[in-house]
């Protein structure tokens, strides 16, 4: 910082000023030197430098003939700017401009000069002005291209139609500057514009045009009389009458012509304006077909035909088929005829059917099967027309071999595990019911053919594992054709799960833990039986405590495996305590094992009630007496006690606390047990009077 003295006009007090030091500002336009030449028209990337210590203080700014090109903008971190600029012939001085913060700026140029280009010249050879063209004829677009700089097969051509607009031209410009492509247009008056374009974007254009019209329709035809089927008698004069037009020349300028298949050529007409066209004729006594034929001058054709009948004409067959085509040996078939009548007659019609050769009994037009495969079935029909009969028609048919086929194939269980019994079932179609078919069975496994597979299944234990892939092909033969293979789908034999454990939670020597108590008993969740892997897969145990229905996520302590022992500092009186265990294939997880324990009171006791029926319990061979409800007389029971202290010793024996509570029934019954006498505590029986029936104990509530 420096301070210095200043002086204000007409003053002489001193001030003191502090001003900070500032950056020092430089650029570099370092990418060209002075005096460097461009073509018109290329785009040049210019580089300028200011000193990386100030570079993300400071803006810089590009300007070509004074103009402003590139915005203002920082420079990276190494103190570059970058700017592209499209070089035009008035440029003549490029400039970049830095700037600080406090708007000091400096500034770099380089002179530049811009060689100015020649536009290119076009010239079009085709299609020429006033051509005309049909919209289904292929044109010639051709011209002539120069450019003094560029290479000619370089410039950029774009054809436009007033009508189609750009028009889609796959052509090229060669060495010497011939362009031609071929190309069709719609129907209308269009201008064509060529512009080719060179690469310093100058263009130049010429222009054709052209007329397109929708090409030359053939003309139209149609008899009006006589209708088709017309009968007319014999030797009457006859006037043929029709329509002829045509939309591209007037109706009197086309050819007609009228002919017939027995006759030959009957004669021509003139159409008039409206294109009627009439011929007066006389046929012979049979069947005719006219034709009204019409011709153009540019050689379009129409035709129309009718048939006309002289006189009695016999019936006659117009088709005959055998039904189904082809036949099946199982089905019968069926005749199938239509016919006509010139005179309009009702048409009746007589069948005959051989096999084989053999005339059959049917004279109707179905013949019942089956037939054997191989043989000819023929049916002959003759029509009549209640007067006279026409020639018969027949029609033949060899009974062919209808092939089998598996229509569908299944495979069970969609989802196959290791030791599966995959099973096929093929449905399999044959229309000859009469033919026995067979199946013949290919196994594969991951595209191995199964060789020692023939049967309709193919066991797990024996052939395939887990992640292989099962597939079957399947041929049917009816001993005359085999049919293709059908293939099944692929199944992909799945991850057996592995089966479950079996566990017990125990104490420290291997006993079952029965009643634990709390703070006492350690709980320790033994694997009695392993789990086990059809696929022989490595098996791991997952195992998880639950207290009370909850997740147990505190402490636990390792015995035979991680995790399995619950000390007994972590228990409390009347806690439900399950052991889970899992194990798993590193694929899928079996069903968890359980075991579970109920934790006594730290006195003890069960900690909930359980139910103990007293019927011959311990040495009784009844029921023991309600001590509350009767008054001993006699008998070996010394010094009764109460009910409550009887039952209290009666869930003891059975390995519990105390009672809670029990169920009192009247019954009858001649023995007579209460606890205790004079010398020992044991069941006695004699303990009341006798009577009919007594207050008996049923069941005891301990815990």
């Amino acid at each position: 910082m420096l301070a210095f003295m200043v002086l204000g006009c007409g003053e002489e007090v001193p001030q003191e000023v502090v001003k900070e030091e500032q950056l020092e500002l430089s650029i570099d336009v370092n990418s060209h030197e002075d005096g460097v030449a461009f073509p018109e028209g290329v785009t040049e990337t210019f580089t300028a430098t200011v000193p990386e210590d100030i570079a993300q203080e400071v803006q810089v700014a590009w300007y070509a003939a004074n103009q402003l090109v590139c915005d203002w903008g920082v420079p990276d971190s190494s103190g570059q700017s970058q700017c592209d600029i499209l070089m035009l012939p008035h440029m003549q001085y490029v400039s970049a401009t830095v700037e600080s913060e406090d708007s000091r700026t400096a500034e770099d140029g380089v002179l530049v000069t811009v060689e100015t280009s020649q536009p290119p010249s076009i010239s079009v050879l085709s299609p020429l002005a006033g051509s005309i063209f049909t919209t289904d004829e292929l044109i010639s677009f051709s011209a002539v291209l120069f450019d003094a700089e560029d290479d000619l097969t370089t410039l950029e051509t774009l054809w436009v139609s007033s009508v189609d607009g750009v028009l889609s031209l796959t052509g090229a410009t060669s060495a010497i500057g011939m362009y031609e492509a071929t190309g069709q247009l719609s129907a209308g008056s269009h201008l064509i514009t060529v512009q080719v374009t060179d690469s310093s974007s100058k263009t130049a254009i010429a222009t054709t045009s052209v007329e397109v019209n929708e090409p030359p329709q053939p003309p139209s035809c149609q008899i009006i009389d006589p209708v088709d089927e017309t009968l007319i008698p014999h030797g009457e004069r006859l006037i043929l009458a029709g329509l002829a037009d045509d939309p591209d020349e007037p109706n009197a300028n086309l050819q007609v012509r009228w002919t017939s298949d027995k006759q030959g050529e009957l004669g021509q007409s003139q159409a008039t304006t409206s294109g009627e066209v009439f011929l007066e004729v006389i046929f012979d006594s049979e069947l005719h077909i006219l034709t009204l034929e019409v011709t153009d001058s540019e050689g379009g054709i129409c035709s129309d035909a009718v048939r006309v009948y002289v006189g009695n004409v016999p019936p006659e067959i117009t088709t005959i088929e055998l039904m189904p085509n082809p036949l099946v040996s199982s089905l019968g078939s069926e005749c199938s005829v239509a016919a006509m009548d010139a005179n309009g007659d009702d048409v009746s019609i007589e069948y005959q059917w051989f096999v084989d050769g053999q005339e059959q009994a049917e004279t109707g037009d179905k013949l019942n099967g089956p037939f054997n495969v191989g043989s000819v079935v023929e049916c002959v029909a003759t029509p009549n027309d209640g007067g006279q009969s026409g020639d018969s028609a027949s029609i033949s048919a060899t009974v062919p071999n209808s092939p089998p086929a598996v229509v569908d194939l299944t495979l069970t269980p969609a989802v196959p595990q290791t030791n599966d019994v995959i099973q096929a079932f093929a449905v399999v179609e044959d229309k000859d019911v009469v033919q026995q078919t067979s199946l013949t069975y290919e196994w594969s496994v991951d595209g191995v053919v199964v060789s020692a597979a023939t049967d309709s299944f193919l066991e797990g234990a024996l052939y395939f594992d887990r992640g292989q892939e099962v597939s079957l092909s399947v041929v049917v033969t009816d001993g005359i054709v085999t049919a293709a293979p059908f293939v099944s789908d692929v199944v992909e034999i799945a991850n057996s799960p592995p089966t479950s454990a079996e566990v017990e939670i125990q104490d420290a020597l291997g006993n079952p833990l029965l009643t634990p108590y709390a703070g006492v008993d350690n709980l320790i969740c033994v694997i009695t039986a392993a789990a086990t892997d059809a696929d022989g897969d490595p098996l791991s145990y997952n195992l998880n405590w639950m207290v009370d229905g909850q997740l147990w996520t505190g402490q636990v302590t390792t015995t035979y495996y991680p995790g399995d022992t619950i000390q007994a500092s972590n228990t409390a009186g009347m806690q439900n305590w399950q052991c889970l265990v899992s194990a798993s294939d590193g694929f899928e997880d079996s069903p968890e094992a359980k075991n579970d324990v109920h934790i006594g009171s730290d006195s003890g006791c069960q900690p909930f009630p359980v139910t103990v029926d007293t019927l011959d319990f311990d040495g009784m061979s009844y029921y023991p007496l309600n001590l509350d409800e009767c008054t001993p007389s006699t008998g070996s029971c010394c010094n009764p006690t109460s009910t409550q202290e009887q039952m209290d010793q009666f869930c003891q024996l059975a390995g519990y606390c105390e009672a809670v509570g029990w169920t009192v029934d009247l019954l009858e019954g001649d023995s007579c047990y209460c606890w205790g006498t004079c010398s020992n505590n044991m069941w006695m029986s004699g303990c009341c009077g006798n009577t009919a029936e007594r207050n008996y104990i049923t069941s005891v509530e301990c815990q």
